[in-house]
C-alpha cells in the first residue's frame, strides 16, 4: 500500500483544520508525482474511495506555490461529489478559501 508523503501530508492536515473544519477524510494519499507535466497537481477518488492528491514537483516551487497547490487540489476534495470542474461551485469555493485569508497567510 502505498503512503503519503509525511511533509505533504502534514501541510494538508494543517490546511484541512484550518480552512475545512477538517470535514476532509483524515487519511488521503498526497504525494509528489513526475508521472503529469500539464499541470500542477490533480484530485481523484480512487475506486476504493481513498482521496488522492498528486503534486507535480517540477512546478511547485517556491513553497508559496506548492501551498497554492495543495489548497486548490483540497478545493476538488472538498468539492469531489458535487463538481469536477473549475465550475461556478468551485469558483465560489476558492472565494470561500480567499474570505477566510487561506492566500493571504500564503503569500
Amino acid at each position: 500500500m502505498e503512503k503519503s508523503n509525511p511533509r505533504l501530508l502534514k501541510l494538508y492536515h494543517r490546511f484541512n483544520k484550518r480552512y475545512f473544519n477538517s470535514t476532509l477524510p483524515a487519511h488521503p494519499l498526497i504525494n509528489f508525482s513526475d508521472e503529469f507535466s500539464d499541470r500542477y497537481g490533480d484530485f481523484m477518488v480512487l475506486e476504493d474511495g481513498t482521496y488522492q492528491i498528486r503534486i507535480n514537483p517540477e512546478y511547485n516551487r517556491p513553497r508559496c506555490v506548492l501551498y497554492m497547490t495543495v489548497l486548490h487540489e483540497m478545493a476538488h476534495a472538498n468539492l469531489a461529489y458535487i463538481s469536477g470542474t473549475h465550475g461556478e461551485a468551485f469558483h465560489k469555493e476558492i472565494a470561500r478559501l480567499f474570505k477566510l485569508g487561506a492566500y493571504r497567510s500564503i503569500l
